[in-house]
């Protein structure tokens, strides 16, 4: 898990070419969101300004990658990874 949030150390690149690293960051969000309901636990930080520009974009980013690795650490223990959609897609037939 360390290593997948090194994708939260660096913000996106507002060009089309970084469309792949900004989904990544949305798709660690969504996973770490769900196994930390799914294990009980407190949900992950999220950043302390959404949306920013210039050197605060950066700086916002750091801070943020700090803080997710900080509750990793605090969490690790507890999580569970499991699928919250498991279920109810095996009962619809969905892949």
């Amino acid at each position: 898990m360390p290593r997948a949030l090194e994708v939260m150390a660096t913000p996106d690149d507002p060009s089309i070419f970084s469309i792949n690293h900004h989904n990544l960051q949305l798709r660690l969000r969504v996973l770490l969101s769900n196994v930390a309901s799914a294990s009980g636990v407190s949900q992950p930080p999220g950043p302390s300004k959404e949306y920013s520009d210039g050197p605060e974009r950066l700086i916002i980013q750091k801070q943020w990658h700090e803080s997710l690795s900080k509750w990793w650490e605090m969490n690790q223990d507890k999580i569970k990874f499991e699928d919250p959609w498991a279920k109810f897609l095996d009962e619809q037939k969905v892949d």
